[in-house]
């Protein structure tokens, strides 16, 4: 089932560089998908970035959780 939320979905861009194969798009979305409030995550790795759908998202925990990873992120 759905869940429905009624906060307004937001919609956050993340550039990230370091990213050079899908096995490194794969960990940065299950990072991403892993953060409470996320509910959508597409990772582009031609484009080097991400974009996230989710409620009451904070910026710097994205970032964190792909600076984690190795990789360099901004908004």
């Amino acid at each position: 089932g759905e869940c429905v939320q009624t906060s307004a979905n937001e919609i956050v861009e993340l550039e990230i560089s370091g990213m050079n194969c899908s096995h490194c798009s794969g960990s940065v979305e299950r990072a991403l998908g892993e953060i409470p409030g996320v509910t959508k995550v597409q990772v582009f790795l031609d484009e080097g970035r991400a974009v996230v759908e989710g409620g009451n998202l904070e910026k710097d925990v994205l970032i964190a959780a792909v600076v984690s990873l190795g990789f360099r992120a901004q908004i």
